[in-house]
Protein backbone atom coordinates (compact mmCIF):
# COMPACT_ATOMS: atom_id res chain seq x y z
CA UNK A 1 0.00 0.00 0.00
CA UNK A 2 2.66 2.44 0.91
CA UNK A 3 5.24 1.55 -2.27
CA UNK A 4 2.43 2.05 -4.60
CA UNK A 5 3.25 5.13 -6.65
CA UNK A 6 0.77 5.03 -9.45
CA UNK A 7 -2.29 7.14 -10.69
CA UNK A 8 -4.09 4.19 -10.81
CA UNK A 9 -4.27 0.49 -9.13
CA UNK A 10 -6.15 -2.51 -10.23
CA UNK A 11 -7.25 -5.33 -8.47
CA UNK A 12 -7.86 -8.55 -10.40
CA UNK A 13 -8.71 -11.86 -8.90
CA UNK A 14 -6.31 -14.78 -9.81
CA UNK A 15 -8.84 -17.25 -10.87
CA UNK A 16 -9.59 -15.19 -13.81
CA UNK A 17 -8.08 -14.86 -17.14
CA UNK A 18 -8.25 -11.74 -19.22
CA UNK A 19 -9.86 -10.96 -22.73
CA UNK A 20 -8.23 -8.63 -25.05
CA UNK A 21 -7.19 -5.49 -24.27
CA UNK A 22 -9.02 -4.73 -21.24
CA UNK A 23 -6.59 -3.60 -18.86
CA UNK A 24 -5.78 -0.79 -22.01
CA UNK A 25 -9.64 0.34 -22.60
CA UNK A 26 -10.57 0.45 -19.02
CA UNK A 27 -7.80 2.91 -18.02
CA UNK A 28 -8.58 4.70 -21.25
CA UNK A 29 -12.18 4.99 -19.57
CA UNK A 30 -10.31 6.69 -16.45
CA UNK A 31 -8.31 8.86 -18.88
CA UNK A 32 -11.22 10.52 -20.73
CA UNK A 33 -13.71 10.73 -17.88
CA UNK A 34 -12.31 12.34 -14.69
CA UNK A 35 -15.73 12.02 -13.03
CA UNK A 36 -15.56 8.30 -12.65
CA UNK A 37 -13.36 6.77 -9.85
CA UNK A 38 -13.87 3.27 -10.47
CA UNK A 39 -14.60 1.08 -12.93
CA UNK A 40 -15.37 -2.33 -13.69
CA UNK A 41 -15.53 -5.01 -16.72
CA UNK A 42 -18.53 -7.62 -17.98
CA UNK A 43 -17.28 -10.60 -15.81
CA UNK A 44 -18.08 -13.91 -17.29
CA UNK A 45 -18.28 -17.04 -16.10
CA UNK A 46 -16.98 -20.32 -18.27
CA UNK A 47 -20.68 -21.67 -19.08
CA UNK A 48 -21.25 -17.95 -21.03
CA UNK A 49 -23.15 -16.60 -17.97
CA UNK A 50 -22.61 -13.15 -16.54
CA UNK A 51 -21.08 -13.37 -12.93
CA UNK A 52 -24.00 -10.72 -11.55
CA UNK A 53 -21.39 -9.32 -9.12
CA UNK A 54 -19.89 -7.42 -11.84
CA UNK A 55 -23.23 -5.16 -12.11
CA UNK A 56 -25.13 -4.82 -9.12
CA UNK A 57 -26.72 -2.10 -6.49
CA UNK A 58 -25.49 -1.67 -2.96
CA UNK A 59 -27.43 -4.20 -0.64
CA UNK A 60 -29.76 -1.58 1.22
CA UNK A 61 -32.43 -2.93 3.52
CA UNK A 62 -35.21 -3.03 0.65
CA UNK A 63 -32.82 -3.98 -2.31
CA UNK A 64 -31.98 -6.92 0.23
CA UNK A 65 -35.30 -7.81 0.99
CA UNK A 66 -36.48 -7.82 -2.56
CA UNK A 67 -33.69 -9.81 -3.54
CA UNK A 68 -34.24 -12.79 -0.78
CA UNK A 69 -38.11 -12.47 -1.49
CA UNK A 70 -37.84 -13.50 -4.79
CA UNK A 71 -39.43 -10.12 -6.05
CA UNK A 72 -36.32 -9.14 -7.88
CA UNK A 73 -36.63 -12.42 -9.76
CA UNK A 74 -40.60 -11.97 -10.77
CA UNK A 75 -39.90 -8.52 -12.01
CA UNK A 76 -36.40 -8.12 -13.29
CA UNK A 77 -36.92 -5.06 -15.25
CA UNK A 78 -38.09 -3.09 -12.25
CA UNK A 79 -35.62 -0.64 -10.53
CA UNK A 80 -37.75 -0.84 -7.47
CA UNK A 81 -37.50 -4.19 -6.90
CA UNK A 82 -34.25 -5.33 -8.88
CA UNK A 83 -32.24 -2.87 -7.04
CA UNK A 84 -29.74 -5.26 -6.22
CA UNK A 85 -29.13 -7.52 -8.92
CA UNK A 86 -30.11 -4.30 -11.52
CA UNK A 87 -31.76 -6.19 -14.03
CA UNK A 88 -33.58 -3.60 -14.80
CA UNK A 89 -29.95 -2.02 -16.68
CA UNK A 90 -29.07 -4.20 -19.46
CA UNK A 91 -25.22 -5.11 -18.99
CA UNK A 92 -24.65 -5.36 -22.81
CA UNK A 93 -24.58 -1.42 -22.33
CA UNK A 94 -21.89 0.88 -20.44
CA UNK A 95 -23.32 2.97 -17.46
CA UNK A 96 -22.67 3.89 -13.88
CA UNK A 97 -23.23 1.90 -11.36
CA UNK A 98 -23.58 1.49 -7.82
CA UNK A 99 -21.59 -1.59 -7.42
CA UNK A 100 -18.88 -3.72 -9.08
CA UNK A 101 -16.62 -6.70 -8.67
CA UNK A 102 -13.33 -6.62 -6.93
CA UNK A 103 -12.52 -9.67 -9.16
CA UNK A 104 -12.05 -6.76 -11.60
CA UNK A 105 -11.86 -3.04 -10.55
CA UNK A 106 -9.44 -0.47 -11.27
CA UNK A 107 -9.79 2.76 -9.21
CA UNK A 108 -8.08 6.36 -9.07
CA UNK A 109 -4.87 6.02 -6.26
CA UNK A 110 -6.29 9.31 -4.92
CA UNK A 111 -9.53 7.64 -4.00
CA UNK A 112 -8.61 4.04 -3.12
CA UNK A 113 -6.66 6.41 -0.21
CA UNK A 114 -9.49 8.52 0.93
CA UNK A 115 -11.70 5.01 1.29
CA UNK A 116 -8.34 3.66 2.86
CA UNK A 117 -8.32 0.91 0.94
CA UNK A 118 -9.70 -3.05 1.88
CA UNK A 119 -11.04 -3.02 4.63
CA UNK A 120 -9.65 -5.75 6.75
CA UNK A 121 -12.13 -6.25 9.33
CA UNK A 122 -13.59 -8.62 6.22
CA UNK A 123 -11.52 -11.71 5.69
CA UNK A 124 -13.38 -13.16 2.39
CA UNK A 125 -16.46 -11.44 0.46
CA UNK A 126 -17.52 -8.34 1.40
CA UNK A 127 -14.95 -6.04 1.07
CA UNK A 128 -15.82 -5.01 -2.86
CA UNK A 129 -18.95 -4.18 -1.42
CA UNK A 130 -17.60 -1.91 1.56
CA UNK A 131 -15.40 0.19 -1.41
CA UNK A 132 -18.29 0.69 -3.79
CA UNK A 133 -19.88 2.08 -0.44
CA UNK A 134 -17.83 4.29 0.40
CA UNK A 135 -16.97 5.49 -2.95
CA UNK A 136 -20.34 6.71 -3.42
CA UNK A 137 -20.40 8.07 0.08
CA UNK A 138 -17.73 10.24 -1.10
CA UNK A 139 -20.15 11.46 -3.94
CA UNK A 140 -17.99 9.00 -6.89
CA UNK A 141 -18.99 7.88 -9.83
CA UNK A 142 -18.35 4.09 -10.36
CA UNK A 143 -18.80 2.75 -13.92
CA UNK A 144 -19.51 -0.52 -16.04
CA UNK A 145 -17.60 -1.01 -19.23
CA UNK A 146 -19.94 -3.67 -21.19
CA UNK A 147 -17.19 -3.26 -23.96
CA UNK A 148 -14.84 -5.30 -21.69
CA UNK A 149 -14.16 -8.54 -20.07
CA UNK A 150 -12.28 -11.49 -18.36
CA UNK A 151 -13.40 -14.67 -17.91
CA UNK A 152 -14.17 -15.85 -14.03
CA UNK A 153 -13.48 -19.39 -12.84
CA UNK A 154 -15.61 -18.50 -9.86
CA UNK A 155 -15.12 -21.12 -6.81
CA UNK A 156 -11.73 -21.83 -7.51
CA UNK A 157 -10.49 -20.33 -3.80
CA UNK A 158 -13.76 -21.40 -1.98
CA UNK A 159 -14.82 -24.41 -4.10
CA UNK A 160 -18.55 -22.39 -3.54
CA UNK A 161 -19.50 -22.34 -7.65
CA UNK A 162 -19.70 -25.28 -10.03
CA UNK A 163 -17.78 -22.94 -11.89
CA UNK A 164 -14.36 -23.84 -10.02
CA UNK A 165 -11.18 -24.59 -12.18
CA UNK A 166 -10.10 -26.63 -9.41
CA UNK A 167 -10.83 -28.67 -6.28
CA UNK A 168 -11.14 -27.67 -3.01
CA UNK A 169 -11.40 -29.10 0.15
CA UNK A 170 -14.64 -29.13 2.38
CA UNK A 171 -13.36 -27.69 5.11
CA UNK A 172 -11.87 -24.77 3.03
CA UNK A 173 -15.65 -25.02 1.25
CA UNK A 174 -17.40 -24.45 4.76
CA UNK A 175 -14.77 -21.59 6.06
CA UNK A 176 -15.84 -19.84 2.95
CA UNK A 177 -19.85 -20.30 3.52
CA UNK A 178 -19.59 -18.85 6.80
CA UNK A 179 -17.40 -15.73 5.81
CA UNK A 180 -19.68 -15.00 3.62
CA UNK A 181 -22.44 -14.82 6.10
CA UNK A 182 -19.81 -13.06 8.18
CA UNK A 183 -19.48 -10.03 5.51
CA UNK A 184 -22.87 -9.95 5.30
CA UNK A 185 -23.34 -9.16 9.19
CA UNK A 186 -19.90 -6.60 9.11
CA UNK A 187 -21.74 -4.49 6.58
CA UNK A 188 -25.53 -4.59 8.42
CA UNK A 189 -23.42 -3.55 11.72
CA UNK A 190 -21.49 -0.70 10.08
CA UNK A 191 -24.22 0.60 8.07
CA UNK A 192 -27.66 -0.08 9.69
CA UNK A 193 -28.33 3.09 10.93
CA UNK A 194 -28.13 4.42 7.14
CA UNK A 195 -29.51 1.44 5.71
CA UNK A 196 -32.58 1.21 7.29
CA UNK A 197 -34.96 0.98 10.47
CA UNK A 198 -33.88 -1.15 13.12
CA UNK A 199 -37.12 -3.70 12.65
CA UNK A 200 -36.29 -4.49 9.30
CA UNK A 201 -32.80 -4.79 9.84
CA UNK A 202 -34.13 -7.37 12.52
CA UNK A 203 -35.51 -9.14 10.02
CA UNK A 204 -32.70 -9.00 7.44
CA UNK A 205 -30.17 -10.43 10.07
CA UNK A 206 -32.33 -13.40 10.78
CA UNK A 207 -32.22 -13.84 7.09
CA UNK A 208 -28.81 -13.90 7.07
CA UNK A 209 -28.85 -16.67 9.73
CA UNK A 210 -31.01 -18.59 8.29
CA UNK A 211 -29.53 -18.42 4.28
CA UNK A 212 -26.26 -19.60 6.16
CA UNK A 213 -27.71 -22.55 7.58
CA UNK A 214 -29.21 -23.48 4.28
CA UNK A 215 -26.06 -23.10 2.50
CA UNK A 216 -23.81 -25.13 5.18
CA UNK A 217 -26.62 -27.70 4.91
CA UNK A 218 -26.09 -28.10 1.34
CA UNK A 219 -22.39 -28.09 1.68
CA UNK A 220 -22.40 -30.75 3.99
CA UNK A 221 -24.70 -33.47 1.36
CA UNK A 222 -21.63 -32.47 -1.43
CA UNK A 223 -23.78 -29.55 -3.20
CA UNK A 224 -22.51 -26.40 -3.75
CA UNK A 225 -24.07 -22.60 -4.53
CA UNK A 226 -24.41 -23.07 -8.27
Amino acid sequence: RKLVNAEYVLFLNPDTKIVGKVIQNTIRVLNERKDIEAVGCRVMLPNGKLDYSCHRGLPTIWNTLSYWSGLAKIFPKSKFFAGYTATYLDYHYSHEIECISGTYLLIRKKVLDKVEWWDEDYFWNGEDIEMCFRIKKLGGKIWYEAGEEILHYKGSSSGLWSTAKVGVPKETRVRSAKSAAYAMRIFIRKHWRELGPAPIIAIVWLGVWLLEKYRLAKLKVGLKYA
